[in-house]
């Protein structure tokens, strides 16, 4: 009988760590999509003051990134449940994790929606240098507060 908060080799997973793993994933779910618009936001900003544009207009942008974070949970959060769950899907398997995986699930999943924008290169870029970042931070939120606690029976 594998021990409590283990995930044995035959699959048995504990109520307990069934919830870790579900907070893992909200951890994605929640906090992802605000630092990728966030990552948008300073992204956007700083290309338009070293574009020198006209006075004022990367701090517009800066702010308009900012007002976009109460809505990116309506945009990212597909890319961010995606993410979520192949970073705890590969931690429950092997056992311990992966901040690469998790990374690249991200850009993988918000690459459709990257490539139907249709805006120019450098947006492009920004939009797969934000999801790689959301999901990096939220991999190493959940590595150093949840994970630790999922435990894999070795026996």
């Amino acid at each position: 009988m594998p021990r409590r908060n283990d995930i044995g080799r035959s699959g048995f997973v504990t109520g307990r760590t069934l919830g870790r793993c579900v907070l893992v994933v909200l951890i994605f779910v929640l906090a992802g999509p605000p630092v990728g618009a966030a990552t948008m936001s300073l992204l956007g900003g700083t290309l338009v003051l070293i574009d020198q544009s006209g006075t004022g207009t990367g701090a517009y942008v800066f702010q308009a990134g900012l007002a976009g974070l109460l809505f990116s949970w309506l945009i990212g959060w597909r890319q961010a449940l995606v993410a979520g769950i192949v970073f705890v899907g590969y931690a429950a398997w092997k056992g311990r994790s992966s901040i690469l995986l998790p990374a690249i699930a991200g850009v993988l999943a918000g690459l459709p929606r990257t490539l139907g924008e249709g805006g120019p290169v450098i947006f492009t870029v920004f939009l797969v240098f934000a999801h790689f970042s959301a999901a990096l931070f939220c991999g190493l939120l959940a590595r150093r507060y949840v994970l630790p606690h999922i435990k894999r029976n070795r026996t």
